[in-house]
């Protein structure tokens, strides 16, 4: 399920937490709701080209997105040799995560800044 574009909690571009910077296509009406971003300033130059974009457009690069957050967590792996999941200490496991969720939200937001518009 994809996250809502429009969440007042969730960056429109990069799924981080939102900080209270938005953009709308038609500020002055209220009619545009606002996209909500995070503090990088390539989320808030991302979101002025796909603002308009469709939600599932966001499917394939998603995927792909996912993919290499994937490989960034497969490599942390490969570093601390270990492949059993069950054997990672809890810092360990936090730090996985956090490289398969850095990975994610760097591949995103690379690919849409090199494939938008669509």
């Amino acid at each position: 399920m994809l996250h809502d574009r429009f969440d007042t909690e969730i960056c429109g571009v990069c799924g981080r937490q939102a900080i209270g910077i938005g953009y709308s296509a038609v500020p002055s009406r209220n009619s545009s709701p606002v996209m909500w971003l995070c503090d990088d300033a390539d989320c808030i130059e991302i979101a002025k080209v796909t603002y308009s974009m469709k939600q599932d457009v966001f499917n394939r690069i998603e995927s792909l997105a996912a993919g290499r957050g994937g490989e960034e967590g497969g490599a942390y792996l490969d570093q601390i040799g270990k492949t059993n999941l069950e054997t990672l200490t809890p810092d360990e496991w936090y730090e996985f995560l956090r490289r398969i969720i850095g990975g994610y939200r760097k591949a995103l937001k690379n690919d849409l800044k090199n494939e938008a518009p669509f």
